[in-house]
């Protein structure tokens, strides 16, 4: 996994720092994973997966295809809320899909207004 975990990295144009801090990781974890001192949890297996559009398959058994089309993701992550048991996230997304247009556009520009200011 160590080489593929590194190809992600790579193919991105991204130097361990950077990926690390895409995944929510330190760069000291990412060097220990592509040297194989580590393996990277089920959460940070997921986080890369999502963010750079690969397969959980490819990714820890270098099986199947390593990138998956967004819309396949996409079904997976909505099948995975389903079969979830977290209320909020369910009510959300099923509050969000019931917006108009405007009110999405509110929404959204709210949440980038409050991520831009979590970040200073």
């Amino acid at each position: 996994m160590k080489e593929r975990i590194k190809e992600i990295r790579t193919d991105a144009g991204l130097n361990q720092y950077e990926f690390a801090e895409k995944i929510g990781i330190g760069a000291s974890t990412v060097t220990n994973y592509e040297k194989g001192s580590r393996n990277p949890s089920n959460a940070v297996l997921q986080n890369i997966c999502r963010i750079f559009h690969v397969s959980k398959e490819w990714l820890v058994n270098g099986t199947g295809p390593k990138y998956i089309e967004q819309s396949v993701l996409f079904t997976e992550l909505l099948s995975a809320v389903d079969d979830s048991d977290d209320q909020f996230i369910r009510a959300f997304i099923e509050t969000y899909l019931e917006l108009d247009k405007a009110s999405r556009d509110v929404l959204e520009y709210t949440v980038m207004k409050l991520s831009s200011k979590m970040k200073k």
